[in-house]
């Protein structure tokens, strides 16, 4: 059983890990709502996880509110690897002067935004 709880735990924190990591190239939210951000997106997928248990009659799927802090964290998580890969990109491309092209100028940019 406790091999259970510690399966939940990983699972649900590396669920939301892409989220945290990706917000930032999707959209331009401040660093002081991203805790927010994550309360809400872990609440919406054990609210729609509640929804389809209703719709299906199922009952194969627990709703706990550990779930959704354990999401929240995988989110918050996630954006500090953001925040650490943003610090690296932009201290490397500078010390190596390396020129900013396409895929790449995009990624400076969505990193530079998040550094200010």
């Amino acid at each position: 059983m406790p091999d259970l709880c510690n399966r939940n735990f990983v699972e649900n924190i590396l669920l939301t890990l892409p989220f945290g990591f990706g917000i930032s190239f999707i959209a331009h939210i401040k660093p002081g709502n991203i805790p927010w951000l994550a309360l809400a997106v872990g609440l919406s997928l054990e609210t729609i996880q509640f929804i389809i248990s209703l719709i299906f009659k199922s009952s194969f799927r627990v709703i706990d509110i550990n779930d959704v802090l354990l999401n929240a964290t995988g989110i918050l998580i996630g954006y500090g690897f953001f925040r650490l890969f943003a610090f690296g990109y932009l201290e490397t491309t500078q010390r190596f002067g390396i020129k900013h092209k396409m895929l790449l100028a995009y990624v400076y940019e969505v990193a530079s935004k998040s550094s200010q």
